[in-house]
């Protein structure tokens, strides 16, 4: 015989007593696994949810960690977790928006995150990719513009630099 897979197995998060009414305005928009444990991933969320979670396939049904509302209630529409820093994950949305997003410090809705970019003002974010080869460099595109922008985290604000002083 041929090669031999085993058997599917199928998690869902959420909430396990959702009407299907409640079901159908919620939505799984992205998902990444971990770049270093096996059975970790992270959604994105649209609709009535529009969170970003940690859950581990291990514990079906429980989000590790949660930020509700993560891009003030806009669809999160893509997440990218960075192979090279494993606490380091960005998400985009239909608000223009792509935020950076520090897993050491994340959790519950007073999560803030460490980096804010909206160059591409209202339109919404469609995809995002960090660079292999370059910790601190991030692609976002843009469906609603037509652009794909490259944003170097390792370089710091001119604004922070004269605050400093």
């Amino acid at each position: 015989g041929g090669p031999r897979s085993a058997p599917a197995r199928l998690a869902r998060w959420g909430d396990a007593q959702a009407t299907s009414s409640e079901a159908a305005t919620s939505s799984i928009e992205d998902v990444a696994w971990s770049p270093t444990e096996a059975s970790v991933l992270m959604t994105a969320g649209g609709g009535q949810d529009a969170s970003i979670a940690v859950c581990d396939c291990r514990r079906a049904g429980r989000r590790m960690l949660e930020r509700p509302a993560a891009h003030e209630g806009a669809d999160v529409n893509a997440l990218a977790w960075n192979a090279a820093v494993s606490y380091l994950v960005a998400t985009a949305g239909d608000d223009g928006v792509v935020k950076v997003w520090d897993l050491r410090a994340f959790g519950g809705a007073t999560a803030t995150h460490v980096g804010r970019f909206d160059y591409h003002r209202g339109k919404p974010v469609a995809g995002l990719a960090w660079d292999p080869h370059d910790e601190a460099a991030l692609a976002a595109a843009a469906s609603g513009d037509d652009a794909v922008t490259l944003w170097d985290l390792s370089v710091e604000d001119d604004d922070d630099d004269d605050a400093a002083r």
